[in-house]
C-alpha cells in the first residue's frame, strides 16, 4: 500500500527522493491527480505503462519546471519562435505543445513517434516540486487509460493506491477543463484536445 502524506514541503521533499530514486508519485495538479515518474529512468516509465495500462503507441505527456528548461536541456529540440510565443503566452497554464523530441528522450516516453507534449503547470504545489526536482517529470493523468480522470485520492483505482510508491494528498480538485493540446509540429498547427484555451486565444498568440 501507497503511503499518503497530505501536500506541504515535506511531501514534496519526500516526492522529489521518490522520484530521483526511480519510483512514481501521484500527485495533485490544477485539473486532476497525475502520474509522475522521471522520464530518463526507463523503469520508472514502464511502470507508468503498466500501472495506467497504456497501449505503448500512447506517447506520455510531460511537464517542466519553467519556460527557460526548455534552453538548457536535450530532451526537446530547440523551439521555433512561433511556438516560443505560445509558450511565453499561455505557460504556466492549460496548454500542452506537441513538439519534437531531443536526442535523449526514450523512444518509449514517445511512442516511437519522435514528438511528445510539454507544459508548464499553474498548480502551486506542483511548481514547488518541480523547483525541487529540477527536471522534466511524467505528469499523465493518475487513471487507468480510457478512465474517468481522479479529482481526489478516494477516485484513485485500487492499483494506484497499491502499487505507487507515494501519494499526495492536496484534497479535493476544481472540475476545471483539462488543458488544450496543440501539435506545433505541423503546418498549420492542430488542435488534438480542445481545452481551457481556445483556438482564437492560440491564433491571436502565435500572430502577436
Amino acid at each position: 500500500m501507497a503511503g499518503v502524506v497530505k501536500a506541504g514541503p515535506l511531501a514534496v521533499a519526500q516526492a522529489a527522493q521518490i522520484l530521483e530514486a526511480g519510483g512514481i508519485v501521484v500527485f495533485p495538479t490544477e485539473t486532476t491527480y497525475g502520474l509522475l515518474a522521471d522520464p530518463r529512468q526507463r523503469a520508472a516509465v514502464e511502470k507508468v505503462f503498466r500501472l495506467k495500462q497504456r497501449e505503448p503507441q500512447k506517447p506520455i505527456p510531460l511537464g517542466i519546471p519553467a519556460l527557460p528548461y526548455i534552453h538548457r536541456t536535450d530532451l526537446f529540440n530547440t523551439p521555433a519562435e512561433e511556438q516560443l510565443r505560445l509558450m511565453r503566452a499561455f505557460w504556466p497554464g492549460p496548454l500542452t505543445l506537441v513538439v519534437r523530441a531531443g536526442p535523449r528522450l526514450s523512444a518509449m516516453v514517445t511512442a516511437h513517434t519522435g514528438t511528445v507534449g510539454v507544459r508548464v503547470s499553474s498548480s502551486p504545489i506542483l511548481q514547488q516540486l518541480f523547483a525541487c526536482y529540477g527536471n522534466a517529470l511524467t505528469v499523465t493523468s493518475a487513471n487507468l487509460s480510457g478512465e474517468k480522470e481522479a479529482r481526489s485520492i478516494t477516485d484513485l483505482h485500487s492499483a494506484f493506491c497499491h502499487q505507487a510508491d507515494l501519494i499526495v494528498d492536496g484534497g479535493d480538485l476544481m472540475a476545471a477543463k483539462l488543458s488544450t493540446v496543440l501539435d506545433t509540429t505541423v503546418e498549420p498547427f492542430r488542435i488534438l484536445r480542445p481545452g481551457a484555451i481556445s483556438e482564437a486565444e492560440i491564433n491571436r498568440a502565435r500572430h502577436a
